[in-house]
């Protein structure tokens, strides 16, 4: 599976500063030969970086640096809350599994942008409740399950460096997740913190 990962689903065919090179490949939908171009929302580095680490095959260290460049590429520490919170969730999560494993620092200076960007907006445009909406997505909606990926990035960087840079914006995702997903509370109350 690691060796499929790293030579079939990632795009290598294209020269490195093509937006789409180094990205991860993925089908959309339930069966096999719907080919969909590479996204951050779906391209995942934290098996290419444990299989490097765990053989030191430098196939699967290419495809981690490769994947890196096609994330930065992204600039997604300017993301503008659209088609959902999975795409900065995933991306500042792989940053960190990089800093991580590599130890660049602009890594997580990238990671925390990300992050940065994301409470900006859930602070600015949606009033510090824990949540933004996906404006694409028809009926718009908060899409819970998204909002995890971004907790999870948030959770790993407390673990990782240490900070509580973030505490609060995982504060009001945690209340988020439990007033309006788990105790299905009024659905515009406000967010009572915990």
């Amino acid at each position: 599976m690691a060796q499929h990962r790293r030579d079939i689903d990632q795009d290598h065919g294209r020269p490195g500063t093509h937006k789409l090179s180094g990205g991860q490949f993925y089908e959309k939908g339930h069966w096999h030969g719907n080919y969909y171009f590479p996204t951050p929302s779906h391209t995942w580095l934290g098996g290419p970086i444990i299989h490097w680490l765990m053989t030191g095959d430098e196939g699967s260290l290419e495809a981690a640096r490769l994947g890196r460049d096609f994330l930065a590429r992204q600039r997604l520490e300017t993301w503008d809350g659209d088609w959902g919170a999975r795409i900065p969730g995933w991306t500042a999560d792989n940053f960190l599994w990089l800093w991580w494993a590599f130890g660049d620092p602009k890594d997580l200076s990238r990671a925390e942008a990300i992050l940065a960007n994301f409470e900006r907006l859930e602070t600015e445009k949606y009033g510090a409740r824990g949540f933004i909406i996906n404006e694409q997505y028809k009926p718009r909606s908060e899409q819970p399950w998204m909002l995890n990926i971004v907790a999870n990035a948030v959770g790993r960087h407390a673990v990782l460096t240490g900070s509580n840079r973030f505490h609060g914006l995982l504060g009001r995702m945690l209340a988020f997740f439990r007033n309006r997903c788990l105790e299905r509370s009024v659905p515009n109350a406000p967010v009572k913190p915990f």
